[in-house]
């Protein structure tokens, strides 16, 4: 077994002046793939040397664009992979639209989304299905990437004639429009479109999607990176969701999150975690629901509901994966912030930062005790809270959530 090379001072250097300059993130990312690319930049405008190079980008802001250009490799293309695609419109589309209940919106997400021809892909292909209309009213498409300029172009949805040769003549005639020598994609369905900056690394991955789109993104990876992200992305999926995945993610295709629906298209489904599986009434529980007779789970609930401390579980991709009666009253977390981000909830920070302290506890697998916390219910009522978090761990001692009681 080999060690790691030691990173170059200069490279790193350069990631880190990108990062602080732009926001971009290149943690995980495979580091002889970025000093690859980078390095075809630099030949490109004679830098010598990533010193050289740094220089040049504080002295020239505009060579930005040029560089996310050639690092994030926006090749994308409308259907691409074309039986994959036919493969994901005959078996997953009608799939995922016949088990939908019509009161819940169907949910996809597609990451890695470059200049939206993906996403745009997608909404062709349910809008086929259940037209215009019933599209708009049923389904959300999140896209997101990494790259602020490309999401730029994303919104405009105005492509070349090159752009749209791979998109089926009816398709082009029924959802583009044709000006001048452009083509401008469906104003209607594009508003069911919606776009957003997302580090698929880092940032929380948005959650109840049905079909979760991410194509030779992964690839670009480190191993221990996608050790990260296949678990968020598994999160991210209902228990009846489906990924489809690149052409070239081979190896990926392997995980046992996901079992194969179609191995030669990279199309997979969701393979359960028992300790994820939610109990009735969005409380999740250490077995799968459907192995517990009801009067069981019904009693587990009532007994969770009815303990005198609010109960709230955060899970290991920081997720809200559990909230009691108690909790729900307390501290204002409705039906719908079970599985949303902890962050996002005013809780997080209200009565105190949560979000440091429920790290320490996963990093460190010790239980964290804040006492005589004051927690302001109006302008006058004031309460003082002991809150301690614990860990959850599995039989191998990893930490797998964090359970946080209210007293």
């Amino acid at each position: 077994m080999t060690d790691k090379p030691r990173p170059d001072p200069a490279f790193e250097a350069l990631l880190h002046h990108i990062q602080e300059s732009r926001g971009l993130d290149f943690r995980g990312y495979k580091r002889t793939s970025l000093q690859r690319r980078i390095t075809l930049r630099m030949e490109a405008v004679g830098a010598a040397d990533f010193a050289a190079y740094q220089a040049q980008l504080e002295a020239d802001p505009g060579e930005f664009e040029s560089l996310l250009n050639t690092v994030l490799i926006n090749v994308t293309s409308f259907f691409r992979d074309e039986e994959a695609w036919e493969r994901l419109k005959t078996q997953v589309v009608p799939a995922i639209i016949a088990r939908a209940e019509p009161s819940r919106p169907i949910r996809i997400w597609s990451v890695g989304c470059a200049s939206g021809e993906e996403p745009f892909s997608i909404a062709m292909l349910f809008a086929e299905y259940l037209g215009i209309t019933e599209f708009c009213q049923r389904v959300k498409i999140y896209a997101t990437d990494l790259d602020e300029e490309a999401l730029k172009t994303a919104r405009l949805a105005i492509y070349s004639p090159r752009d749209v040769e791979s998109v089926p003549a009816a398709m082009l005639d029924k959802y583009f429009e044709r000006t001048n020598n452009h083509y401008v994609f469906d104003r209607t369905l594009r508003k069911c479109v919606i776009f957003g900056r997302h580090n698929v690394v880092h940032d929380a991955p948005i959650s109840r999607i049905d079909l979760l789109v991410c194509r030779n993104l992964l690839i670009y990876l480190e191993g221990e990176t996608q050790a990260v992200v296949l678990p968020r992305l598994h999160y991210a999926l209902n228990q009846d969701g489906f990924l489809f995945l690149g052409k070239a993610e081979t190896q990926l295709a392997r995980s046992p999150l996901f079992r194969p629906v179609e191995m030669r298209h990279r199309i997979f489904s969701k393979v359960a975690q028992e300790w994820r599986r939610p109990m009735p009434g969005s409380l999740a529980g250490t077995r799968p629901a459907g192995d517990l007779p009801p009067s069981t789970a019904l009693l587990l609930e009532a007994v969770i509901n009815e303990t005198g401390s609010a109960l709230l579980v955060v899970d290991d991709t920081g997720m809200v994966a559990l909230a009691n009666t108690a909790a729900r009253d307390l501290l204002g977390i409705g039906e719908a912030d079970i599985g949303r981000p902890f962050q996002d909830l005013p809780v997080s920070y209200r009565p105190m930062e949560l979000r440091g302290p429920i790290d320490d506890v996963f990093r460190h697998g010790r239980s964290v005790k804040l006492e005589d916390q004051e927690y302001r219910l109006t302008q006058i009522a004031v309460m003082r809270l002991t809150i301690d978090i614990r860990p959850l761990t599995r039989p191998d001692g990893s930490t797998y959530a964090a359970l946080l009681l209210f007293n």
